[in-house]
């Protein structure tokens, strides 16, 4: 949806998780919104429920090859952000109206801003799904918050309520 030079990107995908799939629609919309000489802003505005929990661990695991579909579930996702990073003729702007998880509480740091509604909890961590992470947070997470509050967030696995990441810069 576009309204006065703004476009506003919406992605309800069921519990916040991202397929392979759905992240390239996500991207392909992007890239065409970067050529859009009417677009000066790009909001992005997660889903209904969640913002984003990043990839979609269910369908990898029914995948027939759940190893090949992880990775590329992983390089979609990370193509988002690569793409949010390297977008310099748009403003880019995150809002969290809801939750997010692992890659999609570390997603909107590749945002030029980031806006959040009172109450929206983050997890910024992988660990006790097994998972390190991808979405360039070893590049974001320490650029805004820096090394030692990056390796507590990811490492405790604690939720964290978006008052409290605003107080340290995430």
């Amino acid at each position: 949806e576009t309204q006065n030079a703004v476009a506003y990107v919406t992605f309800n995908f069921y519990n916040g998780a991202m397929n392979t799939e759905q992240c390239h629609n996500v991207l392909s919309r992007l890239r065409e919104l970067r050529e859009r000489n009417d677009i000066r802003v790009i909001a992005l505005m997660g889903g209904e429920d969640f913002w984003s929990n990043g990839i979609h661990l269910n369908c990898i695991q029914a995948s027939v090859d759940p190893a090949r579909e992880s990775w590329r579930n992983i390089n979609a996702i990370d193509d988002i952000v690569q793409e949010l990073i390297t977008m310099t003729n748009k403003v880019t702007v995150a809002a969290l109206r809801n939750n997010a998880g692992a890659g999609g509480a570390i997603m909107p740091l590749a945002c030029d801003k980031v806006f959040a509604r009172e109450g929206v909890v983050l997890n910024p961590h992988y660990l006790t799904m097994g998972l390190f992470g991808s979405e360039y947070w070893t590049y974001l997470l320490p650029k805004r918050v820096g090394d030692a509050k990056a390796k507590e967030l990811t490492e405790s696995c604690l939720p964290l309520l978006v008052t409290q990441a605003y107080k340290f810069g995430m």
